[in-house]
């Protein structure tokens, strides 16, 4: 219960920053032409193209969240360090792996109601032009890619712990972008330098956008999902428990 006091109390923080709100209606004006009449959006009011359609929904969607999530959790610890409310949270009778914990839910379910607020009405305007075929597709596909919001909450989280707010953005954004771009260019160069290429598909995997990406994906197509597509959801666990041994050995009587 104590958990899931913090997950609520964090929860209930976020709600009330403005910052998340402005993400959070970025990615429901992307699908502002999905209920305009124009021809040009017709897709031909076929299947194939409604999940086009779909799928460049939930990439746009994937694209603020990334945004999002780094903005939620880079200053779970840190700025609650700074305000003093994290020293208040260490003097009740709370563990601090409790409390990165709660914070880690809340967060994670913050961005868990984004992403279904999002497939909601994607998946509403999808209907409304090409029928309710595509409507539970459209909402299990964005509802798969909370997984990657979770991973990348959990991955800022262990960084909040020893840096400031804007430090853990700025790495957090370059993170996102090496895991997008390492197994790329890894197979550019794999020919010829095998090592660095080898080097960089481990860097991915740190985050394996690409994996949970097409996850999302197949939801869509109607395919079943593979083990390589659920496994980085392991990392969630892997991040927290880095997040929870780094916590329990710092110092804070200074960070006040």
């Amino acid at each position: 219960m104590r958990v899931l006091a913090v997950a609520h109390l964090t929860l209930v923080e976020l709600w009330r920053q403005r910052t998340q709100w402005g993400f959070i209606l970025l990615g429901l004006i992307m699908t502002i032409p999905g209920f305009l009449p124009l021809d040009g959006l017709k897709v031909n009011g076929s299947a194939p193209g409604g999940r086009a359609l779909a799928e460049g929904f939930l990439n746009f969607a994937q694209f603020v969240a990334v945004f999002l999530a780094i903005s939620a959790a880079s200053g779970l610890v840190s700025q609650d360090l700074e305000r003093g409310t994290g020293l208040l949270l260490l003097s009740k009778p709370l563990a601090r792996w409790q409390i990165l914990l709660g914070k880690l839910l809340g967060a994670g379910c913050f961005m868990t109601l984004a992403w279904l607020a999002w497939g909601l009405v994607a998946g509403g305007a999808i209907g409304l032009r090409l029928g309710d075929d595509l409507f539970a597709p459209t909402v299990l596909a964005f509802a798969a890619s909370a997984g990657t919001s979770w991973l990348l909450v959990a991955f800022c989280l262990g960084l909040s712990c020893v840096l400031p707010a804007n430090a853990v953005m700025g790495l957090g954004v370059m993170a996102w972008i090496v895991s997008v771009a390492a197994p790329q260019v890894a197979g550019l160069i794999e020919g010829s330098y095998p090592i660095l290429a080898r080097l960089l598909r481990t860097l991915g995997e740190v985050l394996p956008a690409e994996k949970l990406s097409d996850l999302a994906t197949r939801a869509i197509t109607g395919e079943a999902p593979q083990a390589r597509h659920l496994a980085p959801l392991l990392l969630i666990g892997f991040w927290w428990v880095v997040a929870t041994t780094v916590f329990a050995r710092r110092d804070l009587a200074t960070s006040a």
